[in-house]
Parts: C-alpha cells; sequence; structure tokens
C-alpha cells in the first residue's frame, strides 16, 4: 500500500494523476505514449535543447565576437570559463529550489531569465559584460537542466521512466553537435549578436508549453537553503574553476 507521506510521482508511492493516467493508457496500447505525454516530452527535450546547443555554439561565435568587442585571447576564454562554471552551481542548486518552490515554476522562472540574458548578450558593450551575462546563463542553463530532468521522472509512467530520461537526454548531446556548426554558419551570414536574437526567439517559443506542463507539490512550508553551506559550494566550485 503507498505511504500517504510519500513523494509524488515515484515507484512505490501515490503517483501523481498525469503518470497514473498515463501508466494505464501505456498498458492498453502495449506500452504507446499518449498523446498528452509525448507533447510534454517534447517540450522538455526542446528545453534542454537549447542550453547545450548555446554552450557549444559560441565557441564558434567566439572569434567574431573577440572582433567586435576587442577582447583578447583571455577574455574570449573566460565567455566560456564563466558560463561553465555558472552551469556548474545553478545544477547543484536547482534541485533544492524545485523541491521547495515546485519544479516546474523554477523551471518557468529560470527559462525567463535565460531568455532575459540572451536578449542583453546580444547588444552586450565589452566582453567584460559579456563575460557576466554568460555567467548568469550558466546559472539559467543549469537551472533548466535540472528541473527538466526532475519533471521528466516525475510526468513519466513507472514502466517508462527509462524510456522518456533516454529520449530528454537526446536533446544533450545533438544540441552538442549541432552548435558549433549552425551558429558558425549563421554567425558569417547574420552577425552573432543577430544570432542570440534568433536563440532568445526560439526560446520564447517554448514558454507557452511549459506553462502547460503539469505542476507539482512544492515542499511543505518551513524548509529552506543554508546560507553558508550555498556560499561555500559556490566558493569551492569557483576555486577549482
Amino acid at each position: 500500500k503507498p505511504r500517504a507521506d510519500a513523494p509524488r510521482g515515484f515507484a512505490g508511492t501515490a503517483p501523481a494523476s498525469v503518470s497514473e493516467a498515463d501508466g494505464m493508457d501505456a498498458e492498453k496500447t502495449g506500452g504507446a505514449m499518449s498523446p498528452e505525454l509525448r507533447r510534454n516530452i517534447s517540450i522538455l527535450w526542446s528545453g534542454n535543447l537549447i542550453a547545450p546547443f548555446l554552450l557549444a555554439g559560441v565557441s564558434a561565435m567566439l572569434p567574431a565576437m573577440g572582433d567586435t568587442l576587442g577582447a583578447s585571447a583571455v577574455g574570449l576564454s573566460l565567455v566560456m570559463v564563466f558560463y561553465n562554471l555558472g552551469q556548474t552551481i545553478a545544477q547543484l542548486l536547482g534541485g533544492r529550489l524545485g523541491a521547495l518552490f515546485g519544479i516546474r515554476r523554477v523551471l518557468m522562472w529560470s527559462m525567463y531569465l535565460f531568455i532575459a540574458l540572451l536578449a542583453l548578450m546580444a547588444v552586450t558593450p565589452s566582453i567584460g559584460v559579456a563575460v557576466g551575462l554568460r555567467f548568469g546563463q550558466g546559472v539559467a542553463a543549469g537551472a533548466v537542466s535540472c528541473c527538466v530532468t526532475a519533471l521528466s521522472v516525475l510526468i513519466a509512467p513507472p514502466r517508462m521512466r527509462a524510456r522518456v530520461m533516454g529520449i530528454v537526454v537526446t536533446s544533450v548531446y545533438l544540441g552538442l553537435t549541432m552548435g558549433p556548426f549552425v551558429c558558425g554558419t549563421l554567425t558569417e551570414l547574420t552577425g552573432w549578436r543577430t544570432v542570440f536574437l534568433i536563440i532568445t526567439a526560439a526560446a520564447a517559443l517554448l514558454c507557452p508549453g511549459i506553462m502547460k506542463l503539469p505542476a507539482d507539490e512544492a515542499a511543505a512550508p518551513g524548509g529552506g537553503m543554508d546560507a553558508a553551506c550555498v556560499m561555500l559550494l559556490i566558493a569551492g566550485v569557483t576555486a577549482v574553476t
């Protein structure tokens, strides 16, 4: 018998309504996904594609950015380093934020932040500002990735979770593969600032779909984050970087 206090949506617990309904549909159709689950996974897959696409794509844009902003090789390397730093920090903290405020809510906030910073990147005046914006983009991207993974587990029926996770993870490696070629080509055709605007528009198109994803339950009031541990984590990861 499921425990009354168990988290929603996990095996051996009281499942969320979406997972339960999709599990019944899967049994009736021999393991096929329901239309609603297909739509939700498509949204999560697309959201998980943008961050690695941009991570790899910016590497092809660096020479053009250096020419425009008059940046040195060290300055351009920091554009990549600070993005990875922000993403690492957010990956570790995003799960806790999702538990406190709701995973879908944190995913939505993170996507809004990611879009805003992408738009600002298109008008950045200097390499210093670009490095700061890239750090913020990394934080937002890491939170998006963390929340996408958690939501994928929550909305998938127990017998389909491995399959769903495999589908969602493919977006990461596809983004890493496509990013340099697509962004490099677009940079030559339109300029690197326009590329950021194009990615901004693509990310904005996902927001209505994310808002329609099944809502999860936040943790009970009274929880929080240990500020000292958070600062220690950030300092430690920064020092290693």
